[in-house]
């Protein structure tokens, strides 16, 4: 899909929408507006009718390689840090910056674009419930809902859901915002917003469901919805633990939201019985072809950790270079725990490398390389299948 001026229908935000969707999360609407005063402006378009964006190079970079890449650094759209230049202030600018880069690659331009109201990265697409970066963009011009809509996503799929109910805005602000959330003082922002908004009632509204009492099950019963939402491929429930947290109620609104049921936090009988009649949860095609390199490129942390411990590999495996493996080995410590099937092994090894047979070495950084490419592979799996939301 070939985008050019990005005006779509242009909807703005209902006045009802922000009550229906901080129940969906289950905070109070101070909680969601204040977090919406800080990350939007309360605006989502810009004066011609466009969603407002702001442009990432550093992300244009990291989904570009090759020629494409050696293009877009050479024409100053794309750089590998955040932060080594300052970003184009007004929209046409930075509009006139997405139009150049779609000239290179389309999709990779659309990820690298913050979107609409709250700021949704194009990257973040499919964990707001899109197939494509394109596909979010069209929602995100037609209504400003999308844009909210894909903000509660996103702060279900990240948990940060029970972060903003005790009011701990440090860790959204973090999670939202990224590691340099404190230079622009976003969490102190939202705590001025929240204690402003407290001062002021707030808008009456009642949920789709009327008066229906929702069940909360606990225990066991929990455990056994959990495990049937899992198998249906809703991943996002986590384990069958039998609590009733971020996790089970992103996993019940996804379900609900999947079978037409009204969008609200909480199981019913009417939920119940859909529960055991629905088909499996279908997986996006975007999804089901993920790649190591797209999930390399999104920042996995897992992949990320097998890469360096590949590498560690490589270098234990050359001989010779014990040095450089400790100090590799040790820069990663933090991360061990996130390499299945070689925790075991890494543990104590720092520190038993010297006096090693070459040959013993090179065995073992082959074995190192081994693990990390199932690391890598069964990753790819999860993300393919479904297992990871």
């Amino acid at each position: 899909m070939a985008m050019t001026n990005f005006k779509g229908a242009g909807k703005a935000l209902d006045a009802f929408d922000i009550p229906e969707l901080a129940y969906r999360i289950d905070v109070t609407q101070d909680h969601l507006q204040a977090f919406l005063n800080v990350e939007s402006r309360s605006q989502g378009f810009d004066r011609s009718g466009r969603p407002i964006i702001l442009n990432e190079p550093h992300v244009f970079y990291r989904n570009l390689s090759g020629v494409k890449r050696t293009r877009a650094v050479t024409a100053g759209l794309a750089y590998p840090k955040w932060g080594q230049k300052p970003y184009p202030r007004s929209s046409q600018e930075r509009y006139e910056w997405l139009a150049k880069a779609i000239e290179i690659d389309e999709e990779a331009a659309l990820k690298a674009c913050s979107w609409g109201s709250t700021q949704i990265l194009g990257e973040n697409f499919s964990m707001v419930g899109y197939n494509t970066a394109a596909e979010m963009v069209q929602a995100f011009m037609d209504d400003e809902e999308a844009h909210v809509e894909a903000m509660v996503k996103y702060i279900l799929a990240t948990g940060i859901a029970d972060n903003m109910r005790r009011e701990d805005w440090a860790t959204v602000a973090r999670v939202y915002n990224g590691p340099g959330y404190k230079k622009n003082q976003y969490d102190v922002k939202m705590a001025r917003e929240f204690a402003k908004l407290r001062k002021v009632a707030d808008v009456e509204w009642e949920s789709d469901e009327g008066e229906v009492e929702f069940m909360i099950p606990m225990g066991e019963e929990l455990k056994t919805i959990q495990k049937r939402l899992s198998d249906l491929g809703y991943r996002e429930v986590g384990k069958a633990d039998g609590v009733w947290g971020t996790k089970a109620r992103a996993a019940v609104l996804a379900f609900r939201a999947d079978n037409g049921l009204p969008l609200v936090p909480g199981i019913t009988d009417g939920m119940m019985s859909a529960l055991m009649l629905a088909p499996k949860r279908q997986i996006s095609e975007a999804r089901a072809n993920t790649t190591v390199d797209d999930l390399r490129k999104a920042g996995s942390r897992t992949v990320g950790a097998a890469d360096k411990a590949q590498g560690i590999g490589v270098l234990i495996g050359a001989g010779g270079a014990l040095t450089a493996a400790t100090d590799a080995l040790s820069g990663i410590q933090e991360q061990i725990d996130a390499l299945s099937g070689v925790t075991g092994m890494l543990d104590g090894l720092v520190g038993s490398l010297s006096g090693v047979s070459p040959y013993l070495l090179v065995v073992l950084g082959g074995y190192m390389i081994y693990q990390q490419v199932m690391v890598k592979r069964a990753r790819v799996d999860d993300e393919q299948t479904g297992k990871t939301s």
